[in-house]
Order: C-alpha cells, then sequence, then structure tokens
C-alpha cells in the first residue's frame, strides 16, 4: 500500500460512482450561529498655523479617538445517526414525510432497516463544474439541500419528547454552545500632537507623539475535565463549567518624528522614525479554555500588541518626463511578535491559567504566544509611477505604475521537543528550544504593476498583485513546515464619467486569471489548503457629492 500519495491522486483514485452507490447514510448534524458587533466612535482634531518668522513657519496639530465595540456569539448545534436498530421510528418517519423513497431507483422497503443510499441526496441538476481545477472530483454533484433539510427536519420533529438511551437519531448537543459562546467589549482610545515645522523652503521637521491604549473585557467558558457533554438519558445532566470575564489593558507612548529635505527641485530625501502597533485578533484573547482527558485548548487571553520601530530612508526623484522614482531602505524592530505554537507536552501549567497543576504532561493542541526574542525585518521598496504624456496621438493617455518591495527576515521561535520514553514506564521527557525561520506570515517579494490609460472623462486599468511563497505553519521539523505558494492575480476596473454631475458607470473584475490560495508541506509539496475564490465582478453607477 502507497502511503505517501498526494491528495490530489488520492481524491481521483476516489471519485468512482460504484462508491457513491454503495454508500450510505451514517450520521446527520446542524449548527447555527449568530454573531453580533456593535461600534460607537468619536474623533476630533485641531489644527492651528504658528509663523514664527518668514523663514519658520509651524503647523501644530493634536486631537484624540475613541471607539468602542460590543461583540458576542451564540452557538448551536446536534446531531446523530440513522443506522441503530433503535432508530426505526425516526427512519419510518423520513420514508412517510419523503414517499418518493419507496419508489424506483431507491425502492426503500419500509418493513426492513430502511437505509438512504448517498445517491439519494444529489442535485442532478447542477455540478461543481471545474471547481479546484478539476482536481479533486470526489466531489461528484451538489447536494440537494432541499432534501437534506426536510430529512433533517422530520428527523428532529420525531425525536422530540422520545430521547432515550435506545436512539440516537438526533440529540441537542451540549458542549458546543457552552465551549463557543463568547460576549464582551473592547474598548480603545488614543490622543496625539504633532507639528510640521518648515525651515526655510527646503527642511520640514515632524515630530509628533501620541498615547494609544486598548481595554477589553471578555467573557467565555473554562471547562475542565469533568464536563459532562453529551450523555444519556434524557434530560442531560448539568454540566461543569465556569464563565471565565477577564479585563486586559494595554496603553503605550509612540512617538514618531520625520525629516525631509530637498535639496533640487526635482528630488527629496526623507528620514523616519515611527511606532506602531499590531493588535492581535479578538478570536485570539477570548478565555475560551478547555480541559480534556489529556489535552488542553487554550486561548492566551494575555496576549500583547506586537510592537514595530520603523526607520525608513526615502529618496524620491520626480520630473514630467520620468515621472516619480522612489527607492526606500527600510528596518522594523519588531517586539512580541505573535505567532500560532502547540503540539507539544505542557510543563509548567502556570503559564497557562486557569488551568490545573496536574495537567502537566497533557498536550497544548494550540494558541498563540509572544514571540520572547525581536525581530528584525528590513529590506527595500522601489516604486515608478509615469504619465506618458509625451507619446504621440492616442498612446498619450497611457499611465503605469510598478512597485517592488524585497523583505528579509529571521525570527527564532520558541518550540518544545517531546521525547517518549522506552518500556515499562514510558516516560516522556520534554525539552525546551528553538528554531529559526523567516517571519511568519512574512512573504519575501512583493510586487505591483499597474498599466492604465486616460482620455477625458474615461480610465482603465489593468494590474498585477504578485506574491511569493509565505512562511505560515511552524514546526520544529523544517520539512513539516508549511507555506502559502506563490500568488499571482490580475485584476480589470474601467469608469466612466457619464454627463451628469458627479456621476460616472464603473466596472470592477477582480481574479481574472483564478487564482487559487494554496497551502503546502515545505517536505513534499502537497496541499493542506486549497481555497479558490473565482472570478468577482462589480457594475454599476456612481454619485459623488
Amino acid at each position: 500500500m502507497n502511503n505517501r500519495l498526494s491528495p490530489v491522486v488520492i481524491a481521483q483514485q476516489a471519485a468512482t460512482h460504484a462508491i457513491f452507490d454503495s454508500t450510505y447514510l451514517d450520521g446527520i448534524s446542524t449548527n447555527s450561529s449568530f454573531t453580533r458587533q456593535r461600534n460607537i466612535g468619536a474623533s476630533l482634531d485641531f489644527t492651528r498655523n504658528f509663523n514664527l518668522s518668514n523663514q519658520i513657519t509651524t503647523i501644530l496639530k493634536f486631537g484624540g479617538m475613541y471607539r468602542g465595540t460590543y461583540r458576542s456569539y451564540d452557538y448551536a448545534d446536534g446531531g446523530g445517526t440513522l443506522l441503530y436498530p433503535g432508530d426505526a421510528g425516526a427512519r419510518a418517519a423520513v420514508v412517510k414525510a419523503m414517499p418518493w423513497m419507496t419508489q424506483p431507483p431507491y425502492n426503500i422497503d419500509t418493513s426492513g432497516f430502511a437505509q438512504f443510499p448517498f445517491s439519494m441526496f444529489f442535485d442532478r441538476s447542477n455540478s461543481f463544474h471545474t471547481f479546484l481545477g478539476g482536481n479533486y472530483g470526489m466531489l461528484g454533484y451538489p447536494t440537494n439541500l432541499g432534501v437534506l433539510n426536510q430529512l433533517i427536519n422530520t428527523v428532529i420533529a420525531s425525536q422530540e419528547g422520545q430521547r432515550a438511551v435506545t436512539s440516537g437519531a438526533y440529540y441537542p448537543d451540549t458542549y458546543g454552545p457552552v465551549a463557543n459562546h463568547y460576549a464582551g467589549y473592547e474598548y480603545r482610545s488614543a490622543a496625539y500632537i504633532m507639528a510640521t515645522i518648515n525651515l526655510g523652503h527646503d527642511l520640514s521637521l515632524i515630530p509628533g507623539v501620541r498615547y494609544q491604549g486598548l481595554k477589553t473585557v471578555y467573557t467565555a467558558a473554562y471547562i475542565p475535565a469533568t464536563f459532562i457533554g453529551n450523555t444519556y438519558p434524557f434530560p442531560y445532566p448539568k454540566q461543569d463549567y465556569v464563565d471565565t470575564t477577564v479585563t486586559e489593558y494595554h496603553g503605550y507612548w509612540l512617538p514618531d518624528v520625520s525629516l525631509r529635505y530637498q535639496p533640487f527641485s526635482w528630488a527629496d530625501i526623507r528620514l523616519s522614525y515611527t511606532n506602531t502597533l499590531s493588535y492581535p485578533d479578538f478570536g485570539y484573547i477570548i478565555p475560551k479554555i478547555q480541559v480534556g482527558l489529556n489535552t488542553v485548548s487554550w486561548n492566551n487571553y494575555m496576549l500583547k500588541p506586537a510592537r514595530s520601530q520603523n526607520y525608513d530612508i526615502a529618496l524620491s526623484i520626480y520630473d514630467n518626463s520620468i515621472g516619480l522614482i522612489s527607492i526606500d531602505p527600510f528596518l522594523k524592530r519588531i517586539t512580541d511578535v505573535i505567532f500560532p505554537t502547540g503540539g507539544f507536552g505542557i510543563t509548567n501549567p502556570s503559564l497557562y491559567p486557569p488551568i490545573p497543576a496536574y495537567t502537566i504532561g497533557y498536550e497544548l493542541t494550540s494558541t498563540q504566544i509572544n514571540n520572547p526574542t525581536p525581530v528584525n525585518l528590513w529590506g527595500i521598496e522601489a516604486e515608478w509611477q509615469t504619465h506618458f504624456w509625451y507619446l504621440p496621438s492616442v498612446l498619450s493617455g497611457l499611465v503605469m505604475t510598478v512597485n517592488y518591495t524585497h523583505i528579509f527576515s529571521q525570527a527564532e521561535y520558541p518550540f518544545t521537543i517531546v521525547y517518549q520514553g522506552s518500556f515499562p514506564n514510558f516516560t516522556k521527557t520534554y525539552v525546551d528550544t528553538s528554531f529559526t525561520s523567516r517571519m511568519y506570515d512574512q512573504p519575501s517579494d512583493l510586487a505591483n504593476l499597474s498599466v492604465g490609460y486616460d482620455y477625458k472623462g474615461f480610465s482603465a486599468r489593468v494590474s498585477m498583485i504578485y506574491q511569493s511563497d509565505v512562511f505560515s505553519g511552524n514546526n520544529w521539523f523544517a520539512e513539516l513546515r508549511q507555506t502559502k505558494s506563490t500568488y499571482v492575480r490580475w485584476d480589470f476596473s474601467a469608469k466612466q464619467n457619464l454627463p451628469w454631475r458627479g456621476v460616472e458607470a464603473y466596472l470592477d473584475i477582480l481574479n481574472l486569471n483564478g487564482e487559487p490560495d494554496i497551502t503546502v508541506v515545505e517536505g513534499n509539496g502537497y496541499p493542506t489548503s486549497d481555497q479558490s475564490y473565482g472570478l468577482t465582478a462589480d457594475v454599476g453607477l456612481r454619485w459623488s457629492f
């Protein structure tokens, strides 16, 4: 048996109608969710001019902002099976509600053990065509949602008030709604002051500072290993879990300063030092914590935002003939980089509160952490923008923008290796170590190309986005790390001003070439994720006033 076939080959070998015809309905499941989000925000800015002399002018700006966000999420699910003898009542209810099942070609026998073939749920009037490049033919026909919904609703109705240990046709889940629910608030505020100081015509200095704070208050469930979950008989016993509310605050002073020097009318040099923050996704800091029999799922509600100190030197050259050419070397020193980790044994449970001390040796399935080692990311960006106005006739409407960035990065990632002991004790040994690789979610090369044409009220652009492979899955073993494959996408956009003030017609077409997002394992190139969004287009009228 060959156990090293790629997912594409496995899917192709499995895609036979004989398998479909000999496959029968086993389990059914339902899930529903409802997400709420409410945002309230306000901002206020002031500007004041000061002229200290004819050569020294100053523009002072200061202000602030506030934004409050409320979020909540409710989830419900359930499921069961139609394969057990005790589920005869549910099967009979389905056949009674859909009598066509007793007719050819299905010929369901209601007097015996009714089974529902997979082919019964095909929508033969539709197909997936060449979805995902046609590599996964086992998708077969799309599902007939009307038939499935009728079956599930019939089964659920047949089980109301009849759930017992002998029937598992359908029962609501008591774990999922508790484990997935959350609610909470975020309060983001900031205040700043900055000045633009012009020292003559050639030199400008822009110093400033801002304070930025984020307070989060989220509630979710801490579920210990004693959680009972779905347990017969019905009704289910009271579940053992604790709603945990966690409040965190992160506030930072972020100074900035920029210097612009224009030695010639056709060139300038800009130096800048800035500080920026990157907050974790709120889904990472919700205090959802679950202890299993030998595993722990722990959301790191203590995550801090990643902070970057940015150093830039930009040289710009501009002229009516060549347009604008800019070259920008940069350095970013990033602390508290956020990256995913997990799949190793817990050596110190106190690092993952409030899980109990007895979880030493349990597997931490997945979480996010702040990298204790700063990351240096440096590179160079170059751009050329031009208008070919000097070309003859209709060619004078051509415009072009080219942008290219090359990035160097190296990060050190902490990791725990688990060594399995030998017979008879099989004692596990945990070794905390680290490995180096590129910065997480960071490509090495980015390029953008846009070629267009402008004539009076008409404008059109064809654009290309290129992104080299991106490090997206860390692992101690280099061959098991994952990367997002190189991505190249083409887009088109056009607009035409109409003979009414502020009205224009537009057309936007994205992903002309149908480029997919593919993540692969570095060691063998096999895909772990293949997502296709296809081509999308928007056409309409826009009124600006």
